[in-house]
């Protein structure tokens, strides 16, 4: 059964995987992973998927900082822990505020150590996939969010070929497709195009698509980042299909 592996760059990705999995196959989402609730730019991406890398690395106590959104950011990485370690960390009270480094006493406490180990157990999961039998896809979401959209940096120097090239120096040669995914926002009352998945003309194993969602979550009209379940769920069937297993 296909694995669909989410890449971020928003929690959409994971969220949307999570959501279809059992009608995907019990194989089609691994367990957690460390993009799923992270904001992860191109630039925090490759730096994750180095075959060098060292996950020990992450959110160490004198590399934290505030990033734009005010969570909390990994130096070493660039990835921001929206979730783990939010704006509201430092609420009421105050305390940094955007792209000031953190203390170290903070980040000591019990917030960042939990992200801290969670970051390492779900890394351990994405390096699980090398295991996997049948070729897993990884699916990559190249649009913006909210208040995301306040972040131009997100993409900066991205292609579905660049991150293929990162892909293919983490998996060390075993098998793997990539989908790279951009939404289009269309009225609640307009019909949505089908997600017409299209493959690389130089590699295979990469494809595109646009992908038509009414805004918010299942066309409610909000910035809710959940996206539109209808529009997903049609899409990953499709790159099922546009990829048998053999």
């Amino acid at each position: 059964m296909t694995m669909f592996v989410p890449l971020g760059a928003l929690c959409r990705t994971s969220h949307q995987i999570k959501f279809h999995a059992s009608a995907l196959g019990n194989d089609a989402l691994p367990p957690s992973l460390p993009f799923d609730w992270t904001i992860t730019s191109f630039s925090a991406l490759t730096t994750v998927l180095h075959p060098e890398f060292d996950p020990k690395s992450v959110l160490t106590e004198t590399e934290c900082s505030i990033a734009f959104s005010g969570a909390v950011q990994c130096d070493k990485t660039g990835l921001i822990f929206h979730h783990d370690l939010p704006p509201s960390l430092f609420e009421p009270s105050g305390g940094p505020q955007p792209y000031d480094k953190v203390p170290e006493d903070l980040a000591r406490t019990g917030p960042f150590n939990d992200a801290r180990a969670r970051f390492l157990h779900t890394f351990a999961h994405l390096q699980g996939v090398k295991a996997q039998t049948d070729c897993p896809i990884f699916v990559r979401w190249m649009s913006f969010g909210h208040p995301e959209k306040r972040f131009p940096a997100l993409f900066a120097g991205e292609s579905p070929q660049a991150l293929y090239t990162a892909l293919l120096g983490f998996m060390g040669g075993l098998p793997f497709r990539l989908l790279v995914v951009t939404t289009k926002i269309v009225p609640r009352d307009a019909a949505k195009p089908p997600a017409l998945i299209v493959s690389d003309p130089d590699q295979s194993n990469i494809a595109t698509c646009l992908l038509y969602e009414w805004r918010g979550w299942n066309g409610d009209g909000t910035d809710d980042y959940r996206g539109d379940e209808e529009s997903w769920g049609q899409m990953l069937r499709r790159a099922i299909d546009h990829w048998p297993l053999t």
